[in-house]
């Protein structure tokens, strides 16, 4: 099963055809709008249609999480936590548990991006840990060189409790790098190729996920005006 994991920076319905081309089973899409929203708008048939089965967790903005299949997987609701808005766990094939991230700055608990990450894992700790297959995927925002930032809670906690946990950053595993000494970034501050960060991660058990791969600056960010500031990391999962 294939699997692509993207923060699209907003209005997905229009750039869906950017991680088409990977023909992935399951997608998990930050920064995306509710199809449900566009369900009447024949503008968007074709968007739509690509589509088998979703769950979208967001806000008021129509921002949240999208995760969604295609060749009739279905998608379904699992254990989440509605104060942890934006992380949300779905069921693939009745096997596998799959949740999306994008951290936030969350008001209700008074969180930033990482800080929101460590009590979400230590609320489903049992769930996690009872698990033998799950995956968590996406923009976390952070990255050990803001650990400063984030006292108690900051990026080293989170892998450490991820590693407690038994996952592990599957980037890390493959490419055999330090935290905070990543050569291949998935972010670009102000669409700045200058400007690079590693902050989209896939944690899970190492022997789940194979063939890491992570899009270019080139077809993702530069170039057009309705690109990321972000590339999709795609990878491939035994079920």
């Amino acid at each position: 099963m294939k699997i692509v994991s993207w923060n699209c920076r907003g209005a997905f319905r229009d750039k869906y055809t950017k991680v088409a081309k990977y023909d992935a089973d399951i997608y998990v899409i930050s920064e995306a709008e509710n199809p449900e929203k566009y369900a009447d708008n024949r503008e968007y048939g074709e968007y739509l249609n690509y589509i088998s089965d979703y769950n979208w967790l967001g806000d008021e903005e129509d921002k949240g999480i999208l995760i969604f299949s295609k060749n009739n997987i279905k998608v379904e609701n699992n254990f989440w936590n509605s104060k942890h808005k934006f992380f949300l766990s779905v069921k693939i094939k009745n096997s596998l548990d799959l949740v999306g991230v994008w951290t936030q700055n969350n008001k209700t608990l008074k969180s930033k991006y990482v800080e929101e990450a460590i009590p979400y894992l230590r609320i489903y700790e049992d769930k996690i840990k009872e698990s033998d297959k799950i995956i968590f995927c996406g923009d976390f925002n952070s990255n050990k060189i803001w650990d400063k930032e984030h006292k108690g809670r900051c990026h080293t906690d989170m892998v450490k409790l991820f590693e407690y946990m038994n996952l592990k950053s599957i980037y890390h595993e493959i490419h055999n790098e330090e935290q905070g000494k990543e050569s291949i970034p998935t972010f670009f501050e102000y669409l700045h190729e200058d400007k690079p960060y590693h902050i989209d991660y896939v944690f899970s058990k190492p022997d789940l996920v194979k063939n890491l791969e992570i899009g270019t600056y080139e077809e993702f960010v530069g170039g057009e005006d309705n690109n990321s500031d972000h590339v999709p990391l795609i990878f491939e999962v035994d079920l």
